[in-house]
């Protein structure tokens, strides 16, 4: 990336899980999420004067076969679908054109974030 004439981005997949909300994924799970996203911006200024972005995306429960197995619980999976203000699950290609989108030029002047792809779960609250 440093040869590279444009420099270059760094893309993190992280999760919702790594705040700043609380939710039943597993502290260890959680705080390494949140240790990425604090990453992305500790990297973002440091590398930023060579012309490399660092930015973090977090989804929120997406149909994978993870998530599947998870959401084969279908109380389980209300409780998800009622703190998603979309209402639905996301497709995996949704996450995918966010961070095609982070990764292109048109993205060029952002670093340092952490971009959720939650369909409004992060913004919820008590609503």
């Amino acid at each position: 990336m440093l040869k590279a004439a444009g420099g270059g981005c760094v893309l993190f997949n992280s999760s919702v899980a790594g705040g700043p909300t609380v939710l039943k994924s597993g502290s260890l799970y959680a705080m390494s999420k949140a240790a990425l996203n604090q990453l992305a911006k500790y990297l973002a200024c440091e590398w930023a004067p060579d012309k490399i972005r660092v930015l973090s995306v977090a989804p929120w429960y997406t149909a994978t076969p993870l998530a599947a197995q998870v959401l084969a619980n279908k109380t389980f999976e209300e409780e998800v679908l009622s703190h998603t203000p979309m209402g639905r699950i996301a497709d995996p290609e949704e996450v995918a054109r966010v961070m095609s989108f982070l990764l292109s030029p048109a993205a060029s002047y952002l670093t340092g974030a952490t971009i959720p792809v939650d369909g409004g779960y992060s913004c919820l609250g008590l609503f």
